[in-house]
């Protein structure tokens, strides 16, 4: 008995080892792009020059995510989502891909 609860916590802490390992190498991995600079293909149009995703979660801007089509789409908590990226980082373009 205490043979198959020793192979089984032998097992979660392989499965903890590798999961713990997979986050490590994503953050060597993706730690760089906390200092790019915002692209030019639509960062503009759904960030960089959006006033509401700039003024962060105000009752208009709420609004205006459930509301609007700019950018030819309506996703709205994918603009909420902006919004708080800009209440917590401001423009800094890394603490929207964090």
């Amino acid at each position: 008995m205490a043979v198959n609860g020793d192979r089984a916590h032998d097992d979660r802490l392989r499965h903890w080892a590798w999961g713990a390992a997979v986050f490590a190498l994503a953050l060597v991995v993706f730690a760089p792009i906390r200092n790019h600079a915002w692209l030019n293909y639509d960062d503009n149009v759904y960030i960089t020059q959006s006033a509401p995703v700039l003024a962060g979660w105000t009752l208009e801007s709420l609004r205006w995510a459930f509301s609007s089509f700019d950018g030819a789409n309506w996703f709205p908590l994918t603009r909420l989502s902006w919004m708080l990226d800009s209440e917590l980082h401001g423009t800094r373009s890394g603490g929207f891909l964090w």
